[in-house]
């Protein structure tokens, strides 16, 4: 007869107290895959045991890492959004520096994500930094915009003649209502967000990837000039519109092409003649 097991910790580790040494001895350990065949298995079983114990501790550390750092690229996009409507809604003079401090303190957050968000404003054109002097709002030259202008006109001309084909007439009829209401004087909300919402939905309906990255980053360097531009040409510019959608309807390609080639003409003169 085996002598009883009497150890404490064996039984503990077994998860329940076993009757005998022999039934210790053929006891297979599922959850650990070991199987304990001798006396000096314990030791190999409590070294297995404190593996998997070290394993499931880093896992749990790995997932907290990888919560707080959702939790922090969250932080860094709300700030990243915050900031860069507080510019484009001109809260922010282009003579006065983006303290960081003071972003922290507006929007009750830390300095890190505001950091982060000022780096991927720069990164974008929106703001320029100069060393100790601090980060500045970009405002581009004549020269810059003229450069964009000519590349825009080709770029999302084209980006119109190819939406023609398969453009969604629902969708398309839902921004003519819109202008329209502009156009009676009844519009309400952000005229200039329509305006690229317009444009972006035009761009995408031309399923072309690569135009559609290289005018994302055009329009980000535009976002600013173009509330001169619509400020100084709202009229004008809800009629320019119009003209697109009516091209577009009707499927007509070389017409949609030359109704968006001269709407942004006559962006460019107007921004030509203020700036």
């Amino acid at each position: 007869m085996w002598p009883m097991l009497k150890n404490i910790e064996t039984q503990k580790l077994l998860g329940r107290k076993p009757l005998t040494a022999a039934y210790f001895l053929r006891t297979t350990c599922i959850q650990d895959g070991c199987m304990l065949r001798n006396r000096h298995s314990l030791v190999d079983f409590q070294f297995k045991r404190a593996v998997w114990r070290s394993f499931e501790i880093s896992r749990s550390a790995a997932d907290v890492y990888e919560m707080k750092k959702g939790i922090e690229t969250a932080k860094s996009e709300k700030a990243y959004i915050e900031i860069r409507n507080h510019i484009l809604q001109f809260e922010n003079a282009p003579s006065e520096p983006l303290s960081e401090v003071k972003l922290a303190s507006l929007l009750g957050m830390s300095r890190t994500p505001i950091r982060e968000a000022l780096r991927r404003l720069e990164s974008e054109g929106i703001i320029t930094t100069y060393g100790t002097r601090g980060s500045f709002v970009n405002i581009p030259t004549l020269k810059d915009i003229r450069d964009i202008f000519e590349v825009r006109m080709f770029l999302e001309a084209g980006a119109a003649k190819l939406a023609a084909e398969e453009i969604d007439l629902i969708r398309l009829e839902e921004f003519e209502d819109l202008f329209t209401v502009f156009k009676e004087g009844n519009g309400k909300g952000d005229f200039v967000e329509l305006g690229r919402k317009f444009h972006f939905f035009i761009v995408d309906s031309s399923s072309n990837k690569v135009l559609k990255d290289i005018l994302d980053n055009i329009y980000t360097k535009l976002d600013i000039v173009r509330l001169f531009s619509y400020s100084f040409r709202r009229n004008e510019a809800v009629e320019e519109h119009l003209k697109i959608v009516r091209a577009l309807k009707k499927r007509d390609a070389d017409l949609s092409y030359t109704a968006m080639q001269n709407h942004l003409k006559n962006a460019f003169n107007t921004l030509n003649n203020i700036l």
